[in-house]
Protein backbone atom coordinates (compact mmCIF):
# COMPACT_ATOMS: atom_id res chain seq x y z
CA UNK A 1 0.00 0.00 0.00
CA UNK A 2 1.65 3.49 -0.83
CA UNK A 3 2.25 5.98 1.38
CA UNK A 4 0.24 9.26 2.08
CA UNK A 5 1.15 12.03 3.81
CA UNK A 6 -1.78 13.21 6.17
CA UNK A 7 -1.25 17.42 6.77
CA UNK A 8 -3.58 19.86 8.57
CA UNK A 9 -4.67 22.73 5.95
CA UNK A 10 -7.06 25.08 8.10
CA UNK A 11 -8.60 27.62 5.80
CA UNK A 12 -9.79 31.18 6.26
CA UNK A 13 -13.24 32.49 5.24
CA UNK A 14 -13.74 35.53 3.69
CA UNK A 15 -15.91 36.23 6.88
CA UNK A 16 -12.76 35.57 8.92
CA UNK A 17 -14.13 31.79 9.96
CA UNK A 18 -11.59 29.42 10.19
CA UNK A 19 -12.18 26.28 8.80
CA UNK A 20 -10.98 22.84 9.34
CA UNK A 21 -9.46 21.22 6.61
CA UNK A 22 -6.91 18.30 5.91
CA UNK A 23 -4.88 17.39 3.26
CA UNK A 24 -4.18 13.52 2.24
CA UNK A 25 -0.88 13.90 -0.31
CA UNK A 26 0.02 11.12 -2.70
CA UNK A 27 3.83 9.66 -3.02
CA UNK A 28 3.95 11.00 -6.55
CA UNK A 29 3.01 14.12 -8.69
CA UNK A 30 -0.96 14.60 -7.93
CA UNK A 31 -2.80 13.97 -11.20
CA UNK A 32 -5.25 16.60 -9.53
CA UNK A 33 -7.10 18.18 -6.23
CA UNK A 34 -10.11 16.55 -5.04
CA UNK A 35 -12.62 18.33 -2.51
CA UNK A 36 -14.67 16.51 -0.26
CA UNK A 37 -17.49 17.33 1.58
CA UNK A 38 -19.34 15.88 4.37
CA UNK A 39 -23.09 15.94 5.19
CA UNK A 40 -25.49 17.45 8.30
CA UNK A 41 -24.31 16.43 11.72
CA UNK A 42 -20.82 14.76 10.94
CA UNK A 43 -17.43 16.08 10.30
CA UNK A 44 -14.64 15.12 7.57
CA UNK A 45 -13.50 12.16 10.67
CA UNK A 46 -16.17 9.54 9.01
CA UNK A 47 -14.21 10.08 5.90
CA UNK A 48 -10.12 9.03 6.58
CA UNK A 49 -10.26 5.86 4.95
CA UNK A 50 -11.56 6.84 1.64
CA UNK A 51 -9.49 10.22 1.37
CA UNK A 52 -7.03 8.16 1.66
CA UNK A 53 -7.71 5.69 -0.74
CA UNK A 54 -8.38 8.69 -3.49
CA UNK A 55 -4.64 10.00 -2.18
CA UNK A 56 -3.59 6.26 -3.06
CA UNK A 57 -5.00 6.98 -6.27
CA UNK A 58 -2.97 9.79 -7.22
CA UNK A 59 -5.74 12.84 -5.83
CA UNK A 60 -4.43 15.41 -3.50
CA UNK A 61 -7.54 15.12 -1.34
CA UNK A 62 -8.62 18.09 0.86
CA UNK A 63 -11.39 16.95 3.24
CA UNK A 64 -13.19 19.91 5.16
CA UNK A 65 -15.58 20.51 7.76
CA UNK A 66 -18.34 22.86 7.21
CA UNK A 67 -18.79 26.00 9.03
CA UNK A 68 -20.87 24.99 12.45
CA UNK A 69 -19.40 21.34 12.36
CA UNK A 70 -16.57 19.54 13.36
CA UNK A 71 -13.69 21.27 13.90
CA UNK A 72 -14.42 24.22 12.00
CA UNK A 73 -15.39 27.52 13.56
CA UNK A 74 -19.02 29.05 14.16
CA UNK A 75 -21.99 28.08 16.32
CA UNK A 76 -22.98 24.35 16.40
CA UNK A 77 -25.15 23.72 13.75
CA UNK A 78 -26.10 27.25 12.21
CA UNK A 79 -25.19 29.07 9.19
CA UNK A 80 -26.80 33.02 9.08
CA UNK A 81 -27.81 31.90 5.59
CA UNK A 82 -27.49 28.92 2.94
CA UNK A 83 -25.25 30.82 0.00
CA UNK A 84 -22.81 31.32 3.16
CA UNK A 85 -21.38 27.41 2.57
CA UNK A 86 -21.78 28.54 -1.36
CA UNK A 87 -19.41 30.90 -0.27
CA UNK A 88 -17.38 28.62 1.67
CA UNK A 89 -16.96 26.39 -1.36
CA UNK A 90 -16.46 28.63 -3.54
CA UNK A 91 -13.65 30.26 -1.63
CA UNK A 92 -11.70 26.62 -1.52
CA UNK A 93 -12.50 25.98 -5.08
CA UNK A 94 -10.81 28.98 -6.32
CA UNK A 95 -8.21 28.68 -4.21
CA UNK A 96 -7.64 25.29 -5.50
CA UNK A 97 -7.97 25.59 -9.09
CA UNK A 98 -5.44 28.36 -9.04
CA UNK A 99 -2.98 26.08 -8.80
CA UNK A 100 -3.39 25.22 -12.14
CA UNK A 101 -4.41 21.17 -11.58
CA UNK A 102 -7.46 19.46 -12.70
CA UNK A 103 -9.81 19.88 -10.04
CA UNK A 104 -12.98 17.43 -8.22
CA UNK A 105 -15.70 18.45 -6.00
CA UNK A 106 -17.01 15.49 -4.07
CA UNK A 107 -19.79 15.88 -1.06
CA UNK A 108 -22.38 13.53 0.40
CA UNK A 109 -25.94 14.33 1.59
CA UNK A 110 -26.29 17.91 2.58
CA UNK A 111 -22.69 18.69 1.64
CA UNK A 112 -24.01 17.12 -2.04
CA UNK A 113 -27.03 19.70 -2.13
CA UNK A 114 -24.50 22.94 -1.44
CA UNK A 115 -22.26 21.71 -4.16
CA UNK A 116 -25.39 20.76 -6.32
CA UNK A 117 -26.54 24.55 -6.05
CA UNK A 118 -23.37 26.15 -6.14
CA UNK A 119 -22.95 24.41 -9.72
CA UNK A 120 -26.35 24.91 -10.58
CA UNK A 121 -26.01 28.48 -9.83
CA UNK A 122 -22.26 28.91 -11.86
CA UNK A 123 -20.64 29.69 -8.70
CA UNK A 124 -18.39 27.01 -8.62
CA UNK A 125 -17.09 25.08 -11.93
CA UNK A 126 -14.63 22.37 -11.27
CA UNK A 127 -13.82 19.83 -14.18
CA UNK A 128 -16.00 17.44 -12.23
CA UNK A 129 -18.68 16.96 -9.48
CA UNK A 130 -19.37 13.72 -7.60
CA UNK A 131 -22.81 13.83 -5.14
CA UNK A 132 -23.13 10.97 -3.15
CA UNK A 133 -26.70 10.34 -1.97
CA UNK A 134 -27.47 14.59 -2.16
CA UNK A 135 -30.01 15.47 -0.09
CA UNK A 136 -32.46 17.23 -2.72
CA UNK A 137 -35.14 15.83 -0.33
CA UNK A 138 -34.89 13.82 3.08
CA UNK A 139 -37.18 11.71 5.67
CA UNK A 140 -38.01 14.64 7.99
CA UNK A 141 -41.28 14.71 9.83
CA UNK A 142 -43.62 17.25 9.21
CA UNK A 143 -44.10 19.35 11.74
CA UNK A 144 -40.35 20.27 11.72
CA UNK A 145 -41.25 21.50 7.98
CA UNK A 146 -44.17 23.86 9.25
CA UNK A 147 -42.33 25.39 12.11
CA UNK A 148 -38.86 25.73 10.79
CA UNK A 149 -39.41 29.41 8.57
CA UNK A 150 -41.28 31.02 11.74
CA UNK A 151 -38.98 29.82 14.58
CA UNK A 152 -35.84 30.81 12.35
CA UNK A 153 -37.23 34.36 12.37
CA UNK A 154 -37.86 34.36 16.01
CA UNK A 155 -35.74 31.98 17.74
CA UNK A 156 -32.90 31.39 14.98
CA UNK A 157 -29.93 29.51 17.45
CA UNK A 158 -32.73 26.96 19.24
CA UNK A 159 -31.46 23.70 18.69
CA UNK A 160 -34.30 21.26 17.36
CA UNK A 161 -33.54 17.15 16.95
CA UNK A 162 -32.85 16.35 13.27
CA UNK A 163 -33.73 12.71 13.96
CA UNK A 164 -31.24 11.59 11.74
CA UNK A 165 -30.18 7.79 12.89
CA UNK A 166 -27.57 5.32 12.02
CA UNK A 167 -27.30 5.98 8.24
CA UNK A 168 -25.04 2.48 7.79
CA UNK A 169 -26.02 -1.15 9.19
CA UNK A 170 -23.91 -1.47 12.87
CA UNK A 171 -22.10 -4.64 11.06
CA UNK A 172 -20.97 -2.79 8.41
CA UNK A 173 -20.33 0.45 9.92
CA UNK A 174 -15.94 2.12 9.12
CA UNK A 175 -14.34 2.07 12.39
CA UNK A 176 -13.79 6.13 12.62
CA UNK A 177 -9.95 6.38 12.69
CA UNK A 178 -9.80 9.29 14.73
CA UNK A 179 -8.26 9.08 18.03
CA UNK A 180 -10.89 12.23 19.18
CA UNK A 181 -13.56 12.52 16.19
CA UNK A 182 -15.76 15.80 17.31
CA UNK A 183 -19.45 14.53 18.48
CA UNK A 184 -21.75 14.41 15.65
CA UNK A 185 -24.73 16.71 16.07
CA UNK A 186 -27.91 15.30 17.03
CA UNK A 187 -29.84 18.73 16.78
CA UNK A 188 -29.39 21.58 14.61
CA UNK A 189 -30.61 24.95 14.65
CA UNK A 190 -34.20 26.66 13.38
CA UNK A 191 -32.02 28.88 10.95
CA UNK A 192 -30.01 26.44 9.36
CA UNK A 193 -33.22 23.66 8.90
CA UNK A 194 -35.03 26.61 7.39
CA UNK A 195 -32.41 27.43 5.10
CA UNK A 196 -31.80 23.78 3.73
CA UNK A 197 -35.19 23.11 3.40
CA UNK A 198 -35.04 26.09 0.99
CA UNK A 199 -32.30 25.36 -0.74
CA UNK A 200 -34.08 21.69 -1.42
CA UNK A 201 -36.97 23.53 -3.04
CA UNK A 202 -34.55 25.48 -5.30
CA UNK A 203 -32.37 22.02 -6.14
CA UNK A 204 -35.78 20.10 -7.03
CA UNK A 205 -36.68 23.67 -9.63
CA UNK A 206 -33.56 22.95 -10.91
CA UNK A 207 -33.93 19.34 -11.80
CA UNK A 208 -37.67 20.25 -13.35
CA UNK A 209 -36.66 22.69 -15.65
CA UNK A 210 -34.48 20.10 -17.34
CA UNK A 211 -31.53 20.52 -19.28
CA UNK A 212 -28.03 20.16 -19.21
CA UNK A 213 -26.08 20.92 -16.11
CA UNK A 214 -23.01 22.91 -16.32
CA UNK A 215 -20.73 20.47 -14.52
CA UNK A 216 -19.93 16.74 -15.44
CA UNK A 217 -21.71 15.11 -12.49
CA UNK A 218 -21.59 11.68 -11.21
CA UNK A 219 -24.33 10.61 -9.05
CA UNK A 220 -23.97 7.39 -6.36
CA UNK A 221 -26.19 6.48 -4.33
CA UNK A 222 -26.94 3.25 -2.34
CA UNK A 223 -30.16 1.24 -3.21
CA UNK A 224 -31.09 0.90 0.57
CA UNK A 225 -30.78 4.54 1.64
CA UNK A 226 -33.45 5.18 3.85
CA UNK A 227 -32.72 8.91 4.36
CA UNK A 228 -32.46 9.96 0.99
CA UNK A 229 -34.71 7.71 -0.95
CA UNK A 230 -33.13 6.68 -4.20
CA UNK A 231 -36.03 7.83 -5.78
CA UNK A 232 -36.06 11.29 -4.64
CA UNK A 233 -32.71 11.48 -6.26
CA UNK A 234 -32.87 9.58 -9.71
CA UNK A 235 -34.79 12.42 -11.63
CA UNK A 236 -31.35 14.33 -11.36
CA UNK A 237 -30.05 11.48 -14.12
CA UNK A 238 -32.42 13.24 -15.94
CA UNK A 239 -30.35 16.69 -16.99
CA UNK A 240 -27.63 16.46 -19.60
CA UNK A 241 -24.01 15.78 -18.55
CA UNK A 242 -25.36 14.27 -15.30
CA UNK A 243 -24.93 10.38 -14.61
CA UNK A 244 -26.72 8.75 -12.09
CA UNK A 245 -24.87 5.43 -10.70
CA UNK A 246 -27.01 2.85 -8.00
CA UNK A 247 -24.63 1.24 -5.55
CA UNK A 248 -26.62 -1.57 -5.09
CA UNK A 249 -26.91 -2.72 -1.12
CA UNK A 250 -25.94 0.31 0.29
CA UNK A 251 -27.77 2.68 2.73
CA UNK A 252 -27.02 6.21 2.92
CA UNK A 253 -23.93 6.85 3.64
CA UNK A 254 -21.53 4.68 1.37
CA UNK A 255 -17.69 6.25 2.71
CA UNK A 256 -18.78 4.66 5.91
CA UNK A 257 -19.14 1.72 5.28
CA UNK A 258 -16.84 -1.52 4.79
CA UNK A 259 -17.23 -1.28 1.79
CA UNK A 260 -16.29 1.73 1.27
CA UNK A 261 -13.88 1.03 -1.79
CA UNK A 262 -16.49 -0.20 -4.26
CA UNK A 263 -18.23 3.48 -3.87
CA UNK A 264 -14.32 4.80 -4.52
CA UNK A 265 -13.68 2.87 -7.09
CA UNK A 266 -16.82 4.22 -8.94
CA UNK A 267 -15.70 7.23 -8.57
CA UNK A 268 -12.52 6.67 -9.65
CA UNK A 269 -13.64 5.12 -12.79
CA UNK A 270 -15.36 8.41 -13.70
CA UNK A 271 -12.73 11.15 -12.47
CA UNK A 272 -9.26 8.96 -13.14
CA UNK A 273 -6.21 7.17 -11.29
CA UNK A 274 -2.96 7.59 -11.56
Amino acid sequence: MDAVKIELDPFRASDGLLLYRRVYRPVAAPIGDLLLGHGIGEDSSRYIQAARAFAQAGWRTVTWDLRGHGRSEGPRGYVSRWSRYHDDLTEQVDALKSEGRPLVVAAHSMGGLIAFGAAAAGRIAPDKLVLSAPALEADIATWKRVVAPILSRVAPMLRIPTGIGADTDPGERLPNEDPEPPPYLRAVTTRLGDEGFRAQRAARAVVARGGDFPVETLVIHGTRDRLVRPEWCEPIGSLGRVHYQPLEGFNHHPFATLRYQDAVEKILEFIGKA
